[in-house]
């Protein structure tokens, strides 16, 4: 693989990360309440879902799908992809392509994902058996919990930097993009919040005025 090529996957490989963790936070949002964060209660958020189920449902679906997909796009093992597998084959057969970290960096990242190992086995197969295709039989497979997805998350992140930084010195920070979805989404939350409140308080109304 020439450093071009190197360069240009790792590119690609950014977005992907991007796109699943933007899609995690929301889910999160959608899914979850969170006290420490959420201005509104339990009860609210539960009212809200429910009210508006037939956007809700079909959207908490799509950002898990989502999610996952673009996790399992990380692990690909087919070399024509853009993929953590293929780029730190790549590093280890050509370190020139990341000159600027040491050849024990990238056997740790190796390392670190032998630990999670299970749990990419999961993800990829949900996305062979259950996303990108339907099989009748698929594999009996066992949960994977929203810590195991933060995990990879965190995984993943820090691999990428090794690369990103042994390749031209570049390391990204991601909280921006989680940031982004953090700050946005309860607003959206917030504003349907008010208008169903505004509706109650004006159906209210009209009900004294009906007894008056």
């Amino acid at each position: 693989m020439t450093p071009q090529e190197f360069k240009k996957r790792l590119g690609q490989l950014h977005e992907v990360i991007n796109r699943g963790i933007a899609y995690y936070a929301i889910w999160r949002w959608v899914t979850l309440h969170d006290p420490a964060r959420a201005t509104w209660s339990l009860s609210q958020q539960n009212q809200l879902l429910d009210r508006y189920r037939g956007f809700f449902t079909p959207l908490a679906n799509a950002l898990l799908d989502g999610t996952l997909l673009q996790f399992a796009k990380l692990f690909d093992q087919d070399p024509q992809t853009a993929s953590l597998p293929v780029l730190l084959r790549a590093a280890r057969k050509d370190a020139t392509l990341v000159a600027q970290c040491q050849s024990r960096e990238i056997k740790k990242v190796i390392a670190e994902f032998k630990q999670v190992q299970t749990a990419v086995d999961i993800l990829k197969r949900k996305r062979n058996e259950q996303l990108a295709h339907t099989d009748a039989n698929p594999t009996q497979l066992g949960p994977l919990m929203n810590t195991d997805l933060e995990n990879l998350a965190e995984k993943v992140k820090s691999a990428f930097n090794t690369l990103s930084a042994g390749h031209d010195g570049n390391v990204y920070i991601w909280d921006p993009m989680i940031s982004k979805s953090d700050r946005d989404t309860p607003l959206v939350f917030e504003a349907i919040l008010r208008e169903m409140d505004r509706e109650s308080a004006e159906a209210e109304i009209a009900i004294a005025r009906t007894r008056t």
